[in-house]
């Protein structure tokens, strides 16, 4: 990861870039790597409230493995907006909208055929979360219920097919839409590790317990709900320019588990 911030005296505007990179690889030796950046604005809009909109690129670039091969190149622009807001204390929401186009491009093949294709995605996002935070003496509890709808329109595919020697650039695929609602259910206990209070601590341990339900629409409607948890540890220096986090996860949803660990260090200069 990487990030600049930029603020005015007062604190009220604040302009900041940042962005990552990942790899990823599935159980079918697929693998995958993305480079996203970001620009934001986010400013002050009452003394309860702060608002933000960002601009966004991605790259991407994948190799396939499976009944097909090859691989898929791709970047993007996307653009969005986002809110924070303090209902009362210690009660939080926040929201966000985002919209992006996507190109990519698609290069497989097999014993016998070759496919290649150029096509646009649209991807639309919406969501939003209500957070509270309940102090119980030397430890806090946050619970949070978490709302997401996401869309992804592909449209229709031209495909340039070639097999035995032979080429048909006429052809396509209407690949249609998949769009997918979730809502999540967590309760993170923070636990300062340096006997003072939470907002104070230079260290921390976080366990969170999450129950999660979701419904994909694509040629069909599927629906699973299921449950995880993730366990966290986060330290900062005395001097505030070093940070370390580090995260392990686990959930099950449907018959798909999913496992993570994550390890970060942050030093300013």
């Amino acid at each position: 990861t990487f990030s600049e911030q930029w603020g005015n005296e007062d604190g009220t505007v604040v302009s900041f870039f940042y962005g990552d990179f990942n790899v990823q690889r599935d159980d079918d030796g697929s693998v995958s790597a993305n480079l996203n950046a970001k620009r934001v604005w986010e400013r002050a809009a009452s003394e309860t409230m702060t608002v933000g909109y960002f601009v966004g690129a991605e790259a991407g670039r994948a190799t396939l493995k499976g009944e097909f091969a090859g691989d898929q190149n791709g970047f993007g622009i996307s653009a969005g907006g986002y809110f924070v807001s303090t209902i009362k204390p210690n009660l939080y929401l926040d929201g966000f909208a985002s919209l992006g186009v996507n190109r990519k491009y698609l290069d497989i093949k097999n014993v016998t055929l070759n496919l290649t294709s150029t096509y646009e995605p649209v991807t639309s996002t919406i969501g939003g979360s209500l957070t509270g935070v309940v102090p119980m003496g030397s430890y806090e509890i946050w619970p949070q219920v978490q709302l997401t709808h996401g869309r992804t329109n592909i449209g229709t595919m031209p495909i340039t097919a070639t097999a035995y020697g032979l080429t048909d650039s006429t052809l396509s695929m209407d690949a249609g839409s998949v769009s997918q609602s979730s809502m999540m259910f967590s309760s993170q206990i923070k636990i300062p590790l340096d006997a003072v209070d939470v907002s104070q601590s230079r260290s921390m341990l976080t366990i969170t317990p999450r129950v999660t339900c979701s419904r994909t629409e694509m040629t069909s409607v599927t629906s699973d709900c299921g449950g995880g948890a993730e366990f966290g540890y986060s330290s900062t220096s005395e001097d505030g320019l070093r940070n370390t986090n580090a995260k392990v996860s686990m959930d099950r949803m449907g018959t798909t588990t999913t496992t993570g660990i994550e390890l970060n260090m942050e030093i300013q200069f």
